[in-house]
């Protein structure tokens, strides 16, 4: 019976043994596996903040883009009311020049309405 119980003992401190085998083989390939996924997390840290440097660049020189394109279209609209104040002046004008021909064109027919009505009375 002691040989039993001998035999027993050994079977299970063998399977013990095997058991902290596999435990060790399955921690060591987890422990590799996790440097491999902190490595791969680290490179894309690493790239991710370089796309970030990247894009903050592109977002300042858009930013001074865009003023420069905004102080431009504050030139224009004020190109713009010159423009429309210039416009405004003819438009004036020649409705200056146009009462002072109708008023020409007046005079003058009155002026041949005189001859014709003098031209009648001789």
């Amino acid at each position: 019976m002691k040989r039993n119980h001998n035999k027993s003992l050994a079977k299970i401190e063998h399977q013990i043994r095997k058991q902290e085998g596999y435990y060790k083989e399955h921690q060591n390939k987890m422990e590799d596996k996790y440097s491999d996924f902190v490595k791969e997390l680290q490179t894309k840290g690493k790239s991710t903040e370089a796309n970030f440097g990247k894009l903050q660049k592109d977002c300042e020189s858009s930013k001074s883009e865009l003023e420069i394109a905004n102080m431009k279209v504050g030139e224009l609209l004020r190109g713009k009311k010159e423009v429309d104040k210039v416009v405004e002046g003819l438009v004036k004008g020649l409705g200056l020049c146009l009462g002072a021909i109708c008023g020409l064109i007046s005079q003058n027919c009155c002026l041949l309405n005189e001859r014709v009505v003098q031209r009648v009375l001789e």
